[in-house]
């Protein structure tokens, strides 16, 4: 049970450091604060799930118990606390890990769900029936859990290559005729925006309680600014383009792996 303590309590600092109880503190020292909430939430659900594993073999109710709080506990990681700005080399891993956890909260449920019904239909004559219903609730599980996947997949396709035109509109502003800059601003700005929308998508599904966005707000609004400030420092400057696009192939490269023309 000391994993499942654990887990409560890096569970309510989660919740509290989404608020704004660290708001007083040094940019240096909240960093710090929420990447050790980050840290111990994922340790503290892996522990979890490997616990109702566990506690699966000891005791039917208590796994089902268990695996139905892995299956809840995924909204407090997904859907609750405050996001901050991360380096876009980690959007890589934040991808796979929103993946990987609504796949396990899939299962649990999943798992939970047939533990239910094999505890209340614990007749023989009810095995048969037992067994086509886990059969086709585990199937159904796999879809859900392939659905997760294709869409964490599609999305990544999408702004990869959404990302990559707006680069080039970007790159367009530094040569050309200068009547023309003004057609080039404009074509830059709707590339942009329809990235901007692409980044507002959830990862996981499209409910906003109970998902993540590919990209935190704070990332969001500095990307931003950055196109901002590139649209309105053309021709003048590259300074903020050069910044602008440096992001963007880092936002290109971190869903470059993911991509998958096929979908």
């Amino acid at each position: 049970m000391s994993i499942f303590t654990f887990w409560s309590a890096s569970l309510v600092g989660f919740v509290s450091l989404g608020n704004d109880v660290t708001a007083q503190l040094s940019a240096n020292t909240r960093q710090r604060l929420f990447m050790l909430r980050n840290v111990t939430s994922v340790a503290g659900y892996l522990g979890l799930a490997a616990l109702a594993v566990w506690a699966l073999t000891v005791s039917r109710l208590a796994g089902m118990a268990l695996f139905t709080l892995v299956a809840f506990a995924n909204y407090f990681i997904s859907g609750a606390g405050g996001e901050q700005l991360i380096p876009l080399a980690k959007l890589r891993t934040r991808i796979t890990r929103r993946v990987a956890f609504r796949v396990i909260a899939i299962i649990s449920g999943t798992v939970a769900l047939v533990s239910l019904l094999v505890t209340i239909r614990s007749e023989s004559d009810q095995q048969n029936a037992n067994f086509s219903f886990a059969m086709g609730t585990f199937l159904a599980a796999g879809a859900a859990s392939l659905k997760v996947h294709s869409r964490s997949r599609k999305l990544c396709t999408q702004i990869n290559g959404q990302t990559r035109s707006l680069i080039l509109a970007l790159d367009s502003l530094s040569y050309g005729a200068v009547d023309e800059l003004t057609s080039r601003i404009d074509s830059t700005r709707r590339e942009w925006h329809k990235l901007k929308q692409m980044l507002e998508n959830r990862i996981e599904t499209g409910l906003p309680l109970h998902s993540s966005a590919l990209l935190p707000a704070p990332n969001r609004l500095r990307l931003e600014g950055l196109v901002n400030m590139a649209l309105a420092d053309t021709p003048q400057g590259t300074l903020f383009a050069l910044q602008a696009r440096s992001e963007l192939g880092d936002l290109a490269d971190a869903c470059g792996p993911r991509i998958d023309t096929t979908l």
